[in-house]
């Protein structure tokens, strides 16, 4: 375990997909606008006779995704299609954040179930062999707060290279793998920009860069999306598809003081959705909630890296900034489980959240606040002995070392020659025995591990 110096991380975008309804096409100018088109897999625009002006954003093994200038006639005559899916406007990518200066206490508080903070920092893990691709407005080069970074994505109507010019990429990344900020420093980075140096974008970018992401993902991926928007099916599409593949994808909740079910993505069921809570425990208001909230998360007063500076830190808040730490609990867990699937992360940490701290909820809204100090597998009992007792005998151990948070068990048999008897559960350190013959095997638990078995003859020369 290890301590670190700890500053409130209070970097909070959250990102809106600003989406439009169709308009009611009463009149049709002939005037074409941009529409992100689903198809099934063998069907193209082109096939329909509807239009050349397009651009392929993703594709699974029964849909493809483009993007397409239409007028709205052509909207219309897609929609009637069979062959045609779903039909939406593109939208606009906009940032936003909430600027507040709050005490220090970010890290602090995901790492222990007590409301009191006590200035430390000592996750189970660092992330070290999950790689992380932060979808967003890309990340600072050559920022030394930053270790391992692999290779990223930009969406060309953004910029020419992953290079974040408007800030907040770099905090989210900061808040989850910064030396200085960050929840799991050991994890890989990659940059993922879908947002120009206005913190813009569109939807269609979005898709692009998570198409992006299925091609390159490892398999222990980790994918943020702190940013929401008015219901797109594509977009819930998209996601559903990338945890399909095996992602872990962690979503924001969204600052509308609303459902983040009227949202997209946070409304998509496989995702971690994630709200925002304040340094005190309230379920922060700004923050959608209701059932489509999965955990919650610091996410107001958050200080993490800023983009201009190499020493420099900047402080904000929004459900933006509250998805990092959950991505962060994610790639500790996965580092510590490595053979498990992606679902099966995410199971584990709605498992391991921590219930009954949260206070202010909204309706529907769950108790599950972020946790990062797992339990870890447990070392050999210590000091495993066997001393006469009235009746019997007397066998005692100490807990392994070093001296953890985690909260043990241990299972114990006899073993003889003739064979051994069924494993019995106890939390004590002792257990008495009625028998001085054979030898006594003691293996400590936890939630997640068995550590190695220890054992020790009960009388020597005895069977």
């Amino acid at each position: 375990m290890w301590q670190r110096r700890t500053f409130v991380v209070g970097l909070v975008l959250a990102l809106v997909l600003l989406s439009d309804a169709f308009p009611a096409l009463a009149d049709d100018s002939g005037t074409e606008a941009a529409r992100i088109v689903v198809l099934a897999r063998d069907t193209s625009i082109q096939q329909l006779g509807r239009t050349n002006r397009t651009q392929s954003l993703a594709q699974d093994r029964t849909t493809k995704t483009v993007a397409a200038q239409l007028t709205d006639r052509e909207v219309r005559e897609l929609q009637a299609d069979p062959d045609v899916i779903s039909v939406e406007n593109d939208g606009p990518v906009q940032m936003a954040g909430i600027t507040e200066r709050k005490p220090p206490w970010g890290l602090d508080r995901i790492d222990q179930r007590r409301t009191e903070l006590n200035n430390r920092y000592r996750p189970s893990e660092t992330g070290r062999g999950v790689d992380v691709f932060v979808v967003d407005s890309g990340l600072t080069p050559g920022h030394p707060d930053f270790g391992s970074t692999g290779e990223g994505y930009v969406w060309p109507e953004t910029g020419d290279t992953t290079e974040d010019c408007n800030g907040h990429g770099t905090h989210v990344t900061g808040i989850l793998a910064s030396q200085r900020f960050g929840a799991a420093p050991g994890v890989r980075i990659h940059p993922v920009r879908v947002l120009d140096c206005q913190g813009s974008g569109t939807y269609k970018g979005v898709l692009a860069g998570l198409q992006w992401v299925r091609e390159h993902m490892t398999r222990r991926s980790v994918v943020t999306l702190s940013l929401t928007g008015d219901g797109s099916s594509a977009l819930d599409r998209g996601v559903r598809e990338l945890v399909a593949a095996g992602a872990v994808v962690v979503t924001a909740a969204g600052n509308a003081g609303g459902d983040a079910c009227d949202y997209s993505p946070a409304r998509v069921s496989e995702a971690l959705t994630v709200g925002a809570t304040t340094r005190r425990g309230e379920y922060w208001d700004v923050s959608n909630g209701g059932s489509c909230v999965d955990i919650s998360a610091p996410g107001v007063g958050i200080v993490s890296t800023d983009w201009r500076s190499a020493t420099g830190a900047k402080k904000e808040s929004g459900t933006s900034m509250a998805v990092p730490h959950v991505a962060a609990a994610s790639a500790i867990y996965w580092a510590l489980h490595k053979g498990r699937s992606g679902p099966r992360v995410t199971r584990g940490i709605l498992d391991h959240a921590t219930t009954g701290r949260l206070s202010q909820l909204p309706p529907e809204t769950t108790d599950a606040l972020v946790f990062v100090a797992f339990p870890t597998r447990p070392g050999p009992v210590k000091r495993l002995r066997v001393t006469p007792a009235s009746e019997g005998t007397l066998v005692r151990w100490s807990r392994p070392g070093p001296r953890g948070r985690d909260q043990l068990s241990y299972r114990w048999r006899i073993e003889r020659r003739s064979g051994s008897t069924q494993w019995s559960r106890t939390t004590l350190r002792r257990v008495q025995l009625d028998t001085v013959r054979g030898r006594v095997v003691v293996q400590p638990m936890n939630s997640d591990f068995r550590g190695p078995a220890t054992s020790l003859s009960l009388r020597t020369g005895d069977d």
